[in-house]
């Protein structure tokens, strides 16, 4: 992988972080079962990104990285500025959601060309932004 891909795949791994540790904190503090749902699979979207890294011998940054944490100080910023919104009300906690998940779209949309190369990324790629896409869809209703 060229720089700009290893580059690439570290800030895609740290942004998966960081709607896992917002939903995190949403969950538990408002409790409302959205949240948990869409926790488990970021869970999972993070999971499939690290699986990624080692096949591409990147080191996976966000092993045993403190929660709320971010080497990249935009999501750092980020997740600083969501979790100040969502404590405002229920409807700002999904409208926090939305943000994310628009987010984690529109990144993926510009890697898909970066990685057009590589089919395995390209499928991890794709899965990740049909499950943001659904997620957006729930914080929408």
């Amino acid at each position: 992988l060229s720089s700009d891909q290893q580059t690439a795949l570290l800030y895609l791994i740290e942004e998966e972080k960081l709607a896992r540790d917002v939903y995190t904190t949403l969950y538990q503090k408002r409790w409302h079962q959205k949240f948990g749902n869409i926790l488990q699979a970021e869970v999972q979207h993070h999971d499939i990104i690290a699986a990624l890294l080692p096949i591409y011998s990147i080191t996976d940054p966000t092993i045993n990285m403190e929660m709320g944490k971010f080497n990249n100080t935009q999501l750092q910023e980020l997740y600083e500025t969501l979790i100040a919104q969502w404590s405002q009300s229920l409807e700002e906690a999904f409208a926090v959601g939305r943000t994310i998940e628009s987010k984690d779209i529109a990144d993926i949309d510009e890697l898909m060309t970066l990685f057009s190369d590589y089919p395995d990324i390209l499928s991890t790629l794709t899965q990740l932004k049909n499950g943001s896409e659904r997620h957006l869809q729930a914080f929408q209703k």
